[in-house]
């Protein structure tokens, strides 16, 4: 049996003592470091539609501002998950990479699949996974909240959200150009550039960036190596100031990126798709021998953001935004020169957004952020498997000319919100925090799968099927915060999530069921019941901080979502229940003046309640761990060298651990991602009058070889097994040198 915990006041208690004690954590260590006359500087984060300080929102929530950013030579989303706990994402360097919070993670492999993370930029919902990993060009702050977060941001986030907010024109003229050199030939080069067009009234902003980088994994079929990376793209903003209390922003983004793409390789080296003995055709780490594969994707939007702030205090705000996101993709699935299968997949998404809402003074008891929310999205999908040449069943399927089956499938989803998120000051120190999401939503699919009859025999060929779902859910949140001092608080907070159902719009293999139809094809809502509490606080003057939850998450009708190849394709299913456990801390702790060290640690415990048929066998997954790992640990140091009248040298660096992790509801061993630890670690000269700066920095720093990705090769040869790996890349560093006008 396996040993379970439980989790309570005298876990959180605990845990909150020993970050006091021994201050080796910080989840936030680096935002506002910079020492001032009280200590470590404030961090104030905007997750809650207004400024306030991180130790006052009642959220799981890590903050990053961009001097962060620039001392771990972050350049997109992933790079920054080694600052969070309780967090994961993929490492392998890809433009896809889904993130993990708490356990969960969403494998949107067709658009009939939902995500249960968000990502926001400036407060506008990027689109489906795809769009995730962004650049952080211009990139301000980057802050991440773990759990529901319904009442807070336009689109429901049940697991978690990421909200990037990019900088807005002033009325100064300025600039910065930056470029950055490494290893891989690694290249960027960015800038921006602030121009006021009518003296406090007009002022645009624009910022561009080109990165481009080799690959790192030798394909021995010929070819470019795999991993490479080539993006650019530019924002611009502009800014409208009609009078002392309204403003208004239009932003348009745009970028593109095609790359040698790394999809993984055979992690034995061997030809999985042959009988024993397998012939050896790619040995070693970081080595293929495959058809090169393509990645390409497309995004683009732009949006506008009013602003209205009566003199009572109130604020109005509307943001209006259209996006556009397409994405390909071409893969070699065989893992051999031989044309056995192979993959290709072409997604688009258009989507258009409108939210109001409404925010009440700061300065009175009763504070609120209350809105409505239309989100509309139609996604189309185009997935064709191919059975190449000398792709041959005995008996069923012959080799010769190329087979192909193409699901193809549409659906349109139209969804309409009201929130409000609040909050009363019942004394001085007691305020009660209440909330309310009601979600209205609507999804309607065409779908169809067009085989070759030569294919027929292993996959169905379904005629074109339409299917509605309507779908409503009331999701509240509910808490106490309490200030214990000035500068430090507890909390306590419920809060309800919610991700709407969908259909299994990929391949459909051939089973003693029969042709599938678009309603058996279902999977319904997941809904998610979330518990914590926390402590956040400053102390001895705000020389330290440190900050803990612990929460409990109880998901029913958890969607899971497998591909089982020839054995039945790939099925999103509901699995009934799911508990999860688990506790996140931090802590920074100024030393001297100039020098603060910190960290984190989180521990997840994530397993089902209950998971029957999570194999195609129907195997049973009771009691069995999500993904993500269990342990997640940083410790960091930052220290502040001044040169005097030259300018100063700053120091950073940072070791991070991620636990093992399965990667299945069954839990194999062979399917088992081992933990990692890394270094990352820069050095940044920065002169008095702060106009340039030079880094030299490097992550990955003692090129530690470690799996990024790791699944099950689905198309192995029958009675054998294999798994398919990514590594996470190696050993990166290089030079940035930037200047500012």
């Amino acid at each position: 049996m396996k040993r379970k915990m439980r989790y309570g006041g005298g876990l959180l208690t605990g845990v909150a003592i020993s970050l006091i004690v021994s201050p080796a954590w910080s989840q936030d260590a680096g935002q506002g470091v910079k020492a001032d006359e009280g200590g470590l500087g404030e961090i104030v984060v905007t997750a809650t539609k207004r400024p306030e300080k991180a130790r006052d929102v009642p959220i799981s929530i890590t903050a990053l501002d961009s001097a962060q950013l620039k001392k771990r030579a972050v350049t997109n989303v992933a790079d920054v998950v080694t600052a969070i706990p309780g967090v994961a994402m993929d490492e392998s360097g890809q433009a896809r990479s889904t993130p993990i919070i708490r356990g969960i993670a969403s494998n949107t492999r067709n658009a009939g699949v939902e995500s249960g993370v968000s990502v926001y930029v400036d407060g506008v919902y990027t689109g489906r996974p795809e769009t995730f990993n962004q650049a952080l060009e211009d990139a301000t702050a980057i802050e991440v909240l773990q759990g529901p977060q319904g009442t807070l941001f336009g689109k429901n986030s049940i697991a978690g959200a990421i909200s990037v907010t990019t900088a807005d024109p002033a009325f100064n003229w300025s600039g910065s150009v930056k470029g950055r050199i490494g290893n891989l030939s690694d290249r960027q080069i960015g800038g921006t550039v602030n121009a006021p067009i009518i003296d406090d009234t007009v002022a645009l902003r624009l910022s561009g960036f080109y990165n481009d980088r080799d690959g790192f994994v030798k394909n021995l079929n010929g070819g470019p190596d795999q991993g490479s990376k080539t993006e650019y793209g530019f924002r611009g903003k502009m800014l409208l100031k009609g009078s002392d209390n309204f403003k208004a922003v239009l932003a348009f983004d745009y970028s593109r990126e095609k790359d040698d793409y790394y999809y993984g390789e055979n992690r034995s080296g061997t030809a999985s798709n042959r009988p024993n003995p397998k012939p050896v055709t790619a040995p070693g780490p970081f080595t293929v021998n495959v058809d090169p594969g393509i990645f390409y994707r497309q995004l683009w939007g732009s949006s506008l953001t009013l602003n209205y702030e009566p003199a009572d205090g109130y604020e109005v705000t509307s943001i209006t935004a259209y996006r556009h996101n397409k994405f390909y993709a071409q893969d070699d699935q065989d893992w051999e020169p031989a044309d056995l299968i192979a993959v290709d997949f072409r997604d688009s998404q258009s989507q258009f957004s409108q939210e109001i809402r409404l925010k009440s003074p700061d300065d009175k008891p009763f504070r609120y952020v209350a809105g409505v929310y239309y989100f509309s999205q139609d996604s189309d999908t185009n997935h064709t498997g191919i059975l190449g040449r000398d792709f041959a069943v005995p008996g069923l399927v012959a080799p010769g000319e190329r087979k192909y089956i193409a699901p193809l499938g549409s659906v349109a989803t139209r969804s309409y919100a009201a929130y409000i998120d609040a909050s009363y000051a019942i004394t001085r120190r007691l305020t009660f925090l209440a909330g309310l999401r009601v979600t209205h939503e609507t999804k309607r699919v065409n779908f169809q799968v067009i085989t070759d009859a030569a294919a027929q025999p292993l996959f169905y060929a379904i005629p074109l099927q339409a299917d509605t779902q309507k779908q409503t859910d009331l999701s509240p949140t509910a808490g106490l915060r309490y200030a214990i001092t000035d500068t430090a608080n507890v909390y306590f907070r419920y809060a309800r999530g919610y991700k709407s159902g969908g259909w299994n719009i990929d391949f459909a293999s051939r089973s003693a069921a029969g042709a599938p139809t678009i309603q058996s094809l279902r999977f319904k809502p997941e809904t998610l019941d979330n518990f914590e509490i926390g402590l956040k606080g400053d102390f001895f003057n705000r020389h330290l901080r440190t900050n803990v939850s612990a929460y409990v998450m109880k998901y029913d009708d958890l969607q899971v979502t497998q591909f089982f190849g020839f054995n039945g394709g790939a099925i999103t299913s509901n699995a009934a229940k799911a508990t999860i456990k688990g506790v996140v801390g931090d802590a920074s702790l100024l030393l001297t003046r100039g020098l603060t060290i910190g960290g984190n640690v989180g521990y997840n415990d994530a397993q089902y309640d209950n998971y029957a048929g999570a194999s195609s066998g129907g195997a049973n997954a009771d009691g069995n761990r999500l993904p993500g790992p269990k342990w997640t640990a940083a410790g960091n140091v930052d220290y502040n060298l001044s040169l005097g009248d030259f300018g100063s040298l700053d120091f950073w660096g940072e070791v991070s651990y991620r636990g093992g992790q399965y990667t299945d509801p069954l839990n194999l061993e062979r399917l088992k991602i081992p933990g990692r630890t890394i270094v990352n670690a820069s050095v940044t000269l920065t002169p008095a009058d702060d106009r340039w700066s030079a880094s030299l920095w490097a992550r990955n720093l003692f090129d530690k070889t470690y799996i990024a990705q790791l699944y099950n090769d689905t198309f192995a040869f029958r009675g054998t097994t294999d798994e398919i790996v990514s590594y996470a890349l190696p050993r990166t560093w290089g030079l940035t040198v930037g200047y500012k006008f």
